[in-house]
Parts: structure tokens; sequence; C-alpha cells
């Protein structure tokens, strides 16, 4: 969230009525240090109703996964189905999830063993990259609301999904005889 944060404060000198929205629960270490930040583009929903989630990701015009330590985010796989594009790093598993190369930056991150607790030795987000690809996606929007919408029909889907967990169970038990 810090990472978002960052980067919305950068573009706000640009964009002037840029906000970034976030919701569900804040962990105390994550509250403590932005509390160090200018969160005045930064609107704080909270937890939200899931039926009220689809409304809300649909009037928001870009997605921010900058998260590296989530393997499988529920969150993008609702914004996409959502139709919004959402921006991920490569080192993430939402990568595998959003799977548009114009979405997904290359941070050349240096992963090791790290101190998660401790913010600041977190690697780095580019902001100048993430900067610009929201710029990127802003002036393209409809092209990736597409993107994003054909990605769920073609694979995200729930009965593909179930489908191919399907095909795999019965595979596995053919393979075992």
């Amino acid at each position: 969230m810090q990472d978002a944060i960052k980067i919305v404060n950068y573009l706000q000198q640009f964009m002037k009525s840029i906000k970034l929205h976030v919701i569900g629960d804040i962990d105390n270490i994550t509250k403590n240090y932005i509390s160090g930040l200018d969160v005045s583009n930064t609107i704080f929903h909270g937890c939200i109703k899931s039926e009220c989630l689809p409304e809300f990701y649909s009037s928001c015009d870009v997605g921010l996964s900058p998260s590296i330590f989530d393997p499988c985010p529920n969150s993008v796989v609702e914004m996409i189905a959502c139709g919004l594009p959402v921006i991920t790093t490569k080192d993430s598993g939402a990568a595998e999830l959003v799977k548009n190369n114009d979405l997904i930056i290359k941070e050349d991150l240096k992963l090791s063993y790290m101190e998660l607790q401790t913010i600041d030795r977190l690697p780095k987000v580019n902001v100048s990259k993430w900067s610009n690809c929201i710029e990127n996606v802003l002036q393209n929007k409809q092209n990736y609301v597409g993107a994003m919408l054909q990605r769920v029909a073609e694979d995200l889907d729930i009965s593909v999904v179930a489908k191919r967990y399907a095909n795999f169970i019965l595979e596995q038990n053919n393979a075992s005889r």
C-alpha cells in the first residue's frame, strides 16, 4: 500500500484529481508506516461488502497490485472480472493472472531473505515505471478493459477454472490406474 501511495502522490503533480482508493483492513505495521506519508490523495474505505465490489471496481480507472508476496490475490481476480485493468510487478503471483505484458512492470527485484516486518527493508517499486504504465492505461483504457474482460472469459471465469480442475483430477485418476 505504501508503494501505491507514493505512486499516486508522484502522479498528483500531473493529474490533480487522481485518488487512490484503498479497501480492506490495514495491518498495524502498515498503519504505522503510512502515518509518515502524505495520504491526502488516498481514500480509505475499510471493508466493503462483497456484493458492492463490482460497482466499486467499475468506478475506478486502474487497479494496482504492487505486492510481491501474494501468490494469488483474490482482489486482482475481482478487479479483472470487473474489467478493471490491473498493473502488477513481474515478480508477483498477480502477473500470472493479468498476463498482459503492458500491465506487468519488470522491476528487476533482488529477492532474498528479508525482514518482512520492516517496511523500509522491502524492495522498492520504480515509481517512474509504474507512473508511465498508469498513464498509458489511462490513455488507452477501453482497450485494456476489453483485454481484461477477454482474459476472464478465456481463463478466469469460474466455469472455465472448474472444468480445468475437473479434467486435471480425471487425468490424474486415469494415470494412477
